[in-house]
């Protein structure tokens, strides 16, 4: 490992080279905040791919691009007489030393556990946010599943919390319930019928279809109530536009409580100390391996995916899923 001197005129070097950058290179000088935010998203999510696949080689890079992002960013401000790399660098120092008084102030840490000090975290941030509100620090920006265990620990941190593990799963119950209904309710939900031109044809039916010779029996006739004489006027169809805007209405209650669903799923995995994030990475790896496999048999058979009935591709996938993929 390198002394400290070592360190500090590495980060100097970083720097330096900023410096030259920002002046020499035409598609560095002509970066901004705003330019540079879905690059440092894109190394963010770089970065935690390295971790999770515990690539200590890749995880040195990505945090270097990181780092890189940070002088960049601080830069820019440099440049617009904002705040330099020393003042970002100052104000995370002083944040730090106020945040951790069992670590900087004379009383020390002797009996402080780690749910201690959190708590105290959160009651620290509020005094420097006097006048906002706890979910205020949650960025808007972040991915819902990041954001959502954001507002979970937060909330915990003041109390708002469940007493114990096993409660929240009748809340889960609840809302996957509550969701059912609504997903059913849009299977319920008429579709809304498409526009075609004045002038164009009805589609025909063959003279030899069974469709032309009886109607099915799971399509009652809807051109006469039940209970309706022949020359009983039917009540006016629903317009195409009323019945998008029923399957609208009823694709956000089901968006909604998907949403419900999620969340709650997310509290439960908080509760258990599984990561959510984490869980779902390996589970969607976990499926492209079996995919994968199930194309590659699949080309090398001679044959097409689409040309495949979903029993063969069922018994490739458990294949798959018996070699430990």
């Amino acid at each position: 490992m390198h002394t400290r001197e070592e360190k500090l005129e590495a980060v100097g070097r970083l720097l330096d080279i900023m410096d030259r950058l920002r002046a020499e290179c035409p598609w560095n000088g002509e970066q901004t905040h705003d330019s540079l935010r879905q690059l440092t998203l894109e190394e963010v999510f770089e970065l935690s791919d390295a971790v999770l696949s515990h690539n200590d080689s890749d995880t040195e890079k990505e945090l270097g691009d990181l780092l890189l992002h940070i002088v960049f960013y601080a830069k820019i401000a440099e440049e617009k007489g904002l705040y330099d790399i020393a003042d970002i660098a100052s104000r995370e120092c002083e944040k730090m030393v106020f945040r951790h008084p069992h670590v900087f102030s004379r009383s020390g840490s002797e009996g402080v556990d780690a749910k201690t000090v959190s708590e105290n975290w959160e009651l620290r941030k509020l005094k420097e946010r006097a006048g906002k509100h706890i979910l205020d620090g949650v960025p808007e920006s972040a991915p819902s599943v990041l954001k959502a265990m954001q507002i979970q620990r937060k909330v915990r941190d003041v109390g708002f919390d469940w007493e114990s593990r096993p409660d929240v799963w009748a809340k889960v119950r609840e809302e996957i319930a509550e969701f059912e209904a609504e997903a059913r309710a849009l299977d319920a939900a008429p579709a809304p019928e498409t526009s075609k031109p004045a002038d164009a044809p009805d589609a025909a039916t063959p003279s030899d279809s069974p469709a032309s010779a009886a109607p099915l029996s799971s399509a009652p006739d809807t051109t006469t109530p039940p209970g309706s004489t022949s020359d009983t006027p039917a009540p006016a169809a629903t317009t195409p536009a009323a019945a998008a805007g029923t399957t609208a209405s009823a694709q956000e209650r089901a968006e909604e409580e998907l949403g419900d669903v999620l969340f709650a799923l997310i509290n439960a995995a908080r509760l258990y100390g599984i990561d959510p994030e984490v869980a779902l990475s390996r589970t969607c790896r976990k499926f492209r391996r079996r995919f994968d496999y199930l194309e590659d048999r699949t080309i090398r058979s001679g044959r097409l995916l689409r040309d495949m009935t979903l029993p063969e591709m069922d018994a490739i996938w458990e294949e798959a899923k018996s070699r430990g993929l």
